[in-house]
């Protein structure tokens, strides 16, 4: 069975792989950015690396923004979303793209290895140009609900401590958070179930931080929230919304797709397409509200 289950994984991540290279392929890196690639986080290997960019513009500092990024917990790295990281970059933030531990580590790894990147990122903001107290985060698929957990962590100091690290002082102006799974206190689905499940297994409170209901609270960050009515998991999404305006988080939902006007599964990764050019331009203009004093 075990086989059987890190086959499904293999063949989820190969094919997946080879759509998000199509997505990109003719795309090239914009000259007008700074790079720092494979910067080192926390120790480790290639999952503890990430890179950063910055418009090219001398002296001056910028809005920080973390990008989290989706793959069912089995696929993804910091390589495959430079293009939009670089597109956001091109915004005015500095991005911190970055790569964290996937199967066969298990949950809650990937959410400390984000929680690493935080604490990098505030401690050396003012070397690659950002603002430490202006930062913003996006997250896509799995990555959408790492995020969405961990805003709740900087939320609350008591759902915090039910995690087995230190968050740092950290506040977000607001997050972005794409074809997202939110609601995930009843277990998992697809191939996440594989890295939450044991963790979960015999801690019925372990299973319970992950209820939305649990992590969204008072002092949530505001919510940018997109995703496309095509998209198989889409349910969860409106469902999300409802709860964050129900506990009075501000938030938008852009949603995408329909008759005529296909929208899949993290579309707005592809920054050639109308639908992501105007997702990722509302993105924009919640933050810039959202971020103004």
């Amino acid at each position: 069975m075990a086989f059987v289950s890190s086959l499904a994984l293999k063949i989820f991540a190969f094919f997946s792989a080879l759509h998000d290279k199509k997505r990109d392929r003719g795309l090239i890196e914009p000259p007008e950015l700074t790079v720092f690639r494979d910067r080192r986080y926390a120790p480790g290997g290639q999952e503890h690396l990430l890179d950063v960019y910055t418009p090219a513009r001398e002296g001056e500092t910028l809005p920080a923004l973390v990008c989290v990024h989706g793959g069912g917990f089995c696929y993804g790295d910091k390589e495959l979303y430079r293009f939009y990281c670089m597109h956001l970059a091109l915004q005015g933030y500095t991005v911190f793209n970055f790569n964290y531990r996937l199967l066969p580590e298990k949950f809650p790894a990937p959410l400390e290895d984000l929680n690493d990147v935080i604490g990098f990122m505030l401690t050396h903001a003012r070397e690659y140009r950002a603002k430490e107290n202006k930062v913003y985060a996006v997250g896509d698929s799995v990555g959408a609900l790492l995020l969405s957990v961990y805003a709740g962590m900087t939320a609350s100091a008591a759902y915090a401590a039910a995690y087995p690290f230190r968050v740092p002082p950290v506040r977000f102006e607001a997050i972005g958070l794409h074809s997202g799974v939110y609601d995930c206190g009843n277990g998992f689905c697809g191939t996440a179930r594989h890295a939450v499940a044991p963790w979960i297994e015999g801690r019925k409170e372990a299973g319970a931080l992950l209820s939305a209901r649990a992590y969204v609270q008072e002092g949530y960050p505001p919510v940018f929230l997109s995703y496309s009515v095509d998209d198989p998991i889409t349910d969860a999404s409106p469902a999300f919304a409802g709860l964050l305006r129900e506990r009075g988080v501000p938030c938008e939902a852009a949603v995408y797709g329909g008759a005529g006007k296909r929208q899949g599964h993290v579309f707005h990764l592809d920054v050639r397409s109308q639908a992501a050019a105007d997702c990722n331009k509302r993105q924009h203009a919640f933050f810039s509200a959202a971020g103004k004093d």
